[in-house]
């Protein structure tokens, strides 16, 4: 009988993981392609672009390297850089 209800329970908590897990997927989903289809501006992590360079031989880590000299003396850090020019219409 323990057996019994011991899976009963495990199951239960296998399937509303999924299902929690599922939905959360699916509107993070939802969201990146809202994101792609509409006119706001997204900006790329440093990450992403960690990435990216991996595949670029000719890479220029200075900035990075800039950015993180800076950090060391200060915690916040505003970034001048801007990638792309944004304009009012």
């Amino acid at each position: 009988m323990r057996w019994t209800l011991a899976l009963l329970v495990f199951a239960a908590v296998v399937v509303g993981t999924t299902m929690y897990s599922s939905a959360k997927f699916d509107e993070a989903k939802s969201a990146r392609i809202e994101a792609e289809s509409g006119d706001q501006i997204s900006v790329d992590s440093i990450y992403s672009d960690r990435v990216a360079s991996r595949y670029d031989p000719d890479y220029d880590r200075s900035r990075y390297q800039q950015i993180a000299k800076a950090l060391e003396t200060d915690p916040v850090f505003i970034d001048e850089y801007q990638v792309v020019g944004v304009e009012d219409s």
